[in-house]
């Protein structure tokens, strides 16, 4: 192996930061209860046209009345959305969105995004958490992404899937794993970038095996196929030695513990093994989690290697991510499109799941930056808006029976809402971003770890999971 991949195997691993040892770590067994996917939809979706349904305005006749938003005013002169809201799109209290003429000129099209959206509430319903109304408290692409996913508009904080990934399993070679989106660690959790099948099947699950005598440029460490040669075992050997007698020497049980952590990550061999060889199984025939092969096949992509990641005992958490819904013009050609595939990827991404066999052990949350306006601008587009939605899939047994949490008025606007029912409630809170964060961490088990850490949230608990 070159110097140039082996610099590139340590980059995609993780392994050429040093492990944080400033926080005691919650967790140094090696084995996290859950895992934690976070599906970034990047550039402000509308759950009006999902999981948040408004319809449109009608004339004396029952027919639809074209308009646009005047003058920015309180008063909305025009439509939310170009199709009417269909009670037979509904799981428990879940209603979603139908698709309206004007998301493609292409009917069989318009029909493979419908099914997409009902394959998806109709099997996920009994496992779904849709949060409604949280305001962001912002227009902006940057502050919507940190405060989603950090519950903090100030910078500083760590992205949920770090912070879990710090808190349950920080000693796993490639603990947190990101695809983009917010994946500030603070320092926590080294970040790893693995977005490639055949570089993680080929190199990374056993970047020293050497198979061709005849090339010179073998790397520094090698073993070949028949075991005569093994320079790689040697070294590990010899390395495992020196690390024994550096540990011994220390006193301080804590950093003597720590230091064994941050050896078990740049020496850690055999799960990556495993994790090439899971890539192997899911990349053959018996697996089939597709609805429609081909649609959306990037984030598929991370989602199939978040999963076995998780499987093969690297990582404990994923950013998965995919962009483009920020919409300000040909809004509705662009979004439906988009927010069906992502549901055809996250039904593949849990397909991947239960294949590996820990759909029960896994928390998935999707969500994006904030949402779009409640009116259609003069372009055919929606703009920045900062009331939005959020869908958790809880584990798998984790029966929900559809919930709803949150609510919306007819303008899409948040309403109060009590905090335990999650029902309209003059006198109960407005949920935001920090509510979503602070339930979810409670729910995974690491608020301690991140109240001691210098993270703590303040909001009002909310009965999310309950």
């Amino acid at each position: 192996m070159n110097r140039r991949n082996f610099i590139k195997m340590m980059a995609a691993t993780g392994m050429a930061t040093t492990l944080p040892l400033s926080i005691q770590q919650a967790n140094a067994a090696g084995v996290t209860d859950k895992f934690l996917v976070v599906v970034n939809m990047g550039g402000g979706w509308d759950p009006t046209c999902l999981c948040d349904p408004k319809g449109y305005k009608t004339d004396n006749s029952g027919n639809m009345v074209e308009g646009v938003y005047i003058n920015k005013s309180e008063t909305n002169m025009g439509n939310i959305n170009r199709i009417q809201i269909d009670s037979n799109k509904r799981f428990g209290n879940i209603q979603w969105s139908g698709i309206p003429e004007t998301a493609d000129g292409n009917a069989a099209t318009r029909t493979l995004i419908e099914a997409q959206y009902d394959d998806f509430f109709n099997t996920y319903g009994d496992r779904l958490i849709t949060v409604n109304g949280i305001n962001t408290q912002t227009n902006s692409h940057s502050i919507g992404n940190r405060h989603t996913w950090s519950g903090k508009k100030d910078p500083g904080f760590p992205g949920i899937a770090a912070l879990h990934a710090a808190a349950a399993a920080p000693e796993m070679p490639m603990s947190f794993i990101t695809n983009g989106g917010y994946d500030y660690t603070a320092g926590l959790v080294a970040k790893s970038r693995a977005n490639d099948v055949d570089y993680i099947t080929q190199e990374l699950s056993n970047a020293n095996h050497y198979n061709n005598s005849s090339n010179a440029d073998r790397g520094i460490y090698f073993k070949d196929d028949n075991g005569m040669a093994n320079e790689y075992g040697d070294i590990q050997a010899a390395i495992s030695r020196r690390q024994a007698r550096q540990q011994g020497s220390i006193q301080n049980s804590g950093f003597r513990d720590q230091l064994g952590q941050l050896f078990s990550v740049q020496g850690n061999d055999e799960n990556l093994k495993t994790f090439g060889a899971n890539l192997d199984a899911i990349n053959s025939d018996s697996f089939d989690g597709e609805w429609n092969p081909g649609r959306n096949s990037g984030l598929k992509n991370q989602a199939k290697i978040a999963a076995a990641a998780f499987a093969s005992g690297v990582a404990a958490s994923a950013n998965i991510s995919m962009g483009g819904y920020d919409t300000h013009s040909n809004h509705d050609q662009s979004h439906y499109r988009k927010m069906g595939d992502a549901l055809e990827a996250v039904h593949y991404l849990n397909q991947a799941l239960a294949f590996y066999g820990i759909a029960d052990r896994t928390v998935v949350i999707v969500a994006s930056d904030f949402g779009r306006t409640p009116w259609f601008n003069s372009r055919s587009g929606k703009d920045h808006w900062s009331m939005t939605s959020n869908l958790i899939i809880t584990p798998e047994g984790h029966q929900t029976g559809g919930k709803v949490f949150g609510e919306t008025d007819d303008l899409f606007k948040a309403k109060k809402v009590n905090v335990n029912t999650g029902r309209a409630d003059e006198n109960g809170v407005e949920i935001t971003p920090a509510h979503i964060n602070k339930a979810l961490r409670k729910y995974l088990g690491i608020e301690d770890y991140a109240v001691a850490g210098g993270f703590e949230i303040a909001a009002e608990d909310i009965n999310l999971f309950g």
